[in-house]
């Protein structure tokens, strides 16, 4: 294990960078003579700076999954469209688009073309969220147009795609999901695999698999990106970490792990994807804390030139 240090100068990416003079080599950053460091010491104040955050590595039951690129969608049979029995014009709005409504509330009415007639109140005919909004208060509306439509978004569909080299790998209806999406980073939504398309797609020669998910918060909406990890083996215990600890391409992975002010580099082995997990084989020891943000910039930390500010042939650089 390399020298031990202290860093003495932390910035946004803790990289420390001596201002050579003309001739003079000081190597690459974040390395020292013999490759990047195995231990550093840090200060509070820099871990701070740093937002260094932590996850313990931990033996679970967990199952081989398979990561797939989706889009969100409303259920189709959660929704209803508004629309008037008569032509006329819009007399009063009660509710707005994104505005949330339940089941028997009256969200417009209608004042009838006819002299005489009565105002026609429209209500919602389900639960939940007005997602499309197609008039202004006086307009002029008739029988086929479409003036809301209301979607119930406590489940969605979360539409994959599996391209060819993934058709034998045994997705089918039924099988645990877990979703993510870049718009709330760590939460994990469950559903199931509702149906996989019988044919590909003629451009892509993907194949879709549609997901159900749970969605009691309404967090996921309608074109959202997200991630679909699909259960497609039987549960095993392993030793995971989350997916976002670990660096490195190309076979050489390493991820760091904190003691206390302490972060060590760690080579991995590594297992099988587990969705956001990833199983270690070699490298980290049960319940010992891995780096899951700030990991990034501990890379180029360098450790401080033998006397400081001053080298060797006696001048200030």
């Amino acid at each position: 294990m390399k020298k031990l240090f202290i860093i003495s100068v932390c910035f946004m990416f803790l990289t420390s960078v001596a201002i050579a003079g003309p001739g003079h080599d000081h190597g690459a950053p974040g390395e020292s003579a013999g490759g990047p460091l195995d231990e550093i010491e840090l200060t509070e104040a820099m871990i701070k700076n740093l937002g260094v955050q932590t996850s313990q590595a931990t033996l679970q039951d967990v199952a081989r999954t398979i990561d797939l690129n989706g889009n969100v969608e409303y259920l189709p049979e959660r929704q209803a469209i508004i629309s008037s029995k008569a032509e006329g014009s819009v007399a009063q709005i009660f509710v707005n688009s994104g505005e949330r409504v339940n089941k028997g509330d009256p969200v417009l009415e209608i004042q009838p073309r006819l002299v005489g007639n009565p105002v026609i109140t429209l209500a919602a005919p389900l639960s939940g969220f007005v997602i499309e909004q197609n008039i202004v208060q006086g307009e002029a509306v008739s029988p086929e147009e479409i003036l809301m439509r209301i979607a119930d978004i406590s489940q969605v569909l979360v539409r994959g795609q599996a391209f060819e080299d993934l058709q034998q790998a045994g997705i089918r209806a039924g099988q645990k999901v877990t979703v993510t999406t870049p718009s709330f980073a760590g939460v994990l939504f469950q559903g199931t695999v509702q149906r996989v398309d019988a044919t590909l797609s003629a451009g892509s020669r993907a194949r879709g698999i549609i997901a159900l998910v749970d969605n009691p918060q309404g967090q996921l909406l309608a074109n959202m990106q997200a991630m679909l990890a699909v259960q497609t083996g039987d549960q095993n215990m392993a030793l995971v970490v989350p997916q976002r600890a670990i660096l490195g391409d190309l076979g050489n992975y390493f991820l760091y792990v904190r003691e206390d002010n302490h972060f060590y580099r760690r080579d991995l082995v590594l297992g099988q994807k587990f969705g956001s997990l990833r199983e270690i084989i070699e490298g980290v020891l049960p319940d010992e804390h891995v780096v899951t943000i700030g990991n990034y910039q501990l890379q180029f930390v360098t450790p401080p030139k033998d006397g400081g500010a001053e080298d060797d042939h006696g001048h200030d650089h």
